[in-house]
């Protein structure tokens, strides 16, 4: 007599849970909440009458039933995820799921694909984009683009694109500023935006600033809504580039003192598991292409009084595993 299974949905949330050493992490990956994760984790439990974990304050770790558990369900788990894909690649059109940020799809990605759908005809994208965390790889995406060091365990990261900030303003905010000391943004409104809220402290630091204390803060939830904002005159805000060098071309916005190098750059990321896919293959051949195409438009690097200009040739291809 065969023995029951427990279900797929209960499995996956301790492969998940186990694989982060955190329920917090698992549930980002499986986009629940993490009492939803630590509920099928107890009831997963409760059907194998067993422990699993080791609950202490604020972490989780894993009984030695729960470790030797780990190994067999996450092994099953990459079977399958691979037995899935050979049947997709076989008998079925190829489908890459992407997932990116919004701002990076529309100004970077989108303009471009045309190339991509020309050379490679057998292949549909599935993108979604989302005002999340930049830096996290969902699991039910095949590919991310993600902002960040290039250090993502069990992932594989190729790096596209580093990236400046440019502080900007409307011309009538520029116009009020009484010359070019960077200490004068304190006494601006500033404008942050939900996806990279660390952006000021990096261009303040960039340039030197000894005292980084703004009179007021707006925060938008988006680089348009912010771009937006400082169009309006509510405030001086940073602009990453080279991502968002066309949005503000169209602006009314003025550059205030030079661009910052920051070190942040934007990788191609997939599960390393993955790396024998076609589609994958074919989907990063093309974007490094593309890349360095951008990297080859753009002028050397040269140090100034406000930290650096222009990024130079771009990276774009250099490609880091971490275990």
């Amino acid at each position: 007599m065969r023995r029951r299974l427990p279900s797929l949905s209960l499995l996956r949330a301790f492969e998940r849970a186990a694989y982060h050493r955190s329920f917090k992490l698992a549930a980002e990956d499986l986009h629940v909440t993490p009492s939803a994760v630590s509920h099928k984790i107890k009831q997963l439990e409760e059907e194998l009458g067993i422990p699993l974990f080791h609950r202490v304050t604020r972490a989780v770790r894993l009984t030695p039933a729960g470790q030797v558990y780990f190994r067999d369900v996450h092994r099953a788990f990459a079977r399958l995820e691979t037995g899935t894909q050979k049947l997709q690649d076989r008998f079925g059109r190829q489908v890459l799921r992407l997932h990116l940020l919004p701002f990076f799809a529309s100004e970077v990605l989108v303009p471009k694909l045309h190339s991509f759908q020309a050379r490679h005809p057998d292949i549909d994208l599935h993108l979604e984009s989302s005002f999340g965390r930049s830096e996290t790889h969902p699991e039910d995406a095949d590919i991310s683009i993600a902002l960040g060091t290039g250090t993502w365990p069990g992932l594989v990261s190729v790096e596209l694109m580093q990236l400046e900030l440019l502080a900007v303003a409307a011309p009538q905010v520029a116009a009020a500023m009484k010359g070019d000391d960077v200490d004068e943004v304190n006494q601006h409104p500033l404008i942050y935006f939900a996806t990279k809220l660390d952006a000021w402290e990096q261009w303040s630091r960039g340039v030197g600033l000894q005292r980084f204390k703004p009179r007021q803060t707006l925060t938008m939830d988006s680089i348009y809504s912010a771009m937006q904002a400082a169009e309006q005159g509510l405030g001086i805000m940073v602009v990453p580039l080279p991502l968002g060098e066309a949005r503000l071309a169209s602006s009314g916005l003025v550059p205030l003192f030079d661009r910052v190098r920051i070190p942040d750059r934007y990788y191609l990321v997939y599960r390393r598991a993955d790396e024998v896919r076609p589609n994958i293959q074919k989907f990063r051949d093309w974007i490094v292409d593309e890349f360095h195409r951008l990297g080859e438009g753009q002028t050397p690097v040269q140090e100034n009084a406000g930290g650096l200009s222009n990024p130079g040739r771009s990276q774009a291809g250099k490609r880091r595993v971490v275990e």
